[in-house]
């Protein structure tokens, strides 16, 4: 899980990541990971600063990708291979995103 600067929490369960918005408690699913076994392994937002929209997630998954989403549209912006294992973990350094996966190497 992860909050963004528009105080919306980003959660994943099993192969869906729901978004909270804590201002109005509405709930809205992005998405849904496709594939018999495949489900949400990491997420976190980027970083736009102050005043930022707090527009677009990155979304590890156990297929080995990581997504970018944007989330005002609801929809896949980009999809990124290279990793041999799960995507565990995201970060973002401004418009920079690193990912570490099971398979011991951070991208």
């Amino acid at each position: 899980l992860d909050w963004n600067e528009r105080n919306v929490l980003g959660v994943a369960l099993g192969d869906s990541i729901y978004l909270w918005n804590a201002s109005d408690g509405s709930i809205q699913q992005l998405m849904q990971t496709s594939g018999d076994n495949s489900h949400v392994t990491s997420l976190a937002w980027v970083q736009d600063g102050p005043g930022g929209e707090g527009r677009y997630m990155a979304v590890g998954t156990s297929d080995h990708t990581v997504q970018i989403w944007d989330v005002q549209r609801l929809k896949q912006v980009r999809s990124m291979h290279g990793h041999r294992a799960r995507v565990s973990s995201l970060s973002w350094n401004g418009p920079l995103l690193s990912s570490g996966g099971r398979d011991s190497v951070v991208m």
